[in-house]
């Protein structure tokens, strides 16, 4: 579950979704569209802890380590993205 050293797929797939949600968004208001996006991301996380478990004990003793796990990554790389539209405001701003 680690992305400390996405590779070439990781960026595709990332650019897929970016670009699915922005075409989304010329249907529907972006606000929806992000929360749309959360949900999915954690419905099919939530999938990944299920499919990862031995048995619903397992699954059980290791949910809060995952939830921990994608807070985590969720807000290291929010804060990496936000931190990129500071400094690249006006070109981000543009697209």
């Amino acid at each position: 579950m680690s992305t400390d050293n996405p590779d070439e797929q990781f960026w595709k797939i990332a650019d897929e979704f970016i670009l699915l949600a922005n075409e989304k968004s010329q249907t529907a208001k972006r606000d929806l569209v992000s929360a749309s996006m959360l949900f999915a991301s954690s419905r099919y996380n939530a999938y990944l802890l299920a499919r990862g478990s031995k048995s619903l004990d397992d699954y059980n003793a290791r949910k809060e380590e995952v939830i921990q796990y994608f807070l985590q990554q969720y807000e290291k790389m929010l804060r990496d993205n936000v931190e990129d539209h500071a400094v690249n405001y006006d070109a981000h701003r543009s697209s």
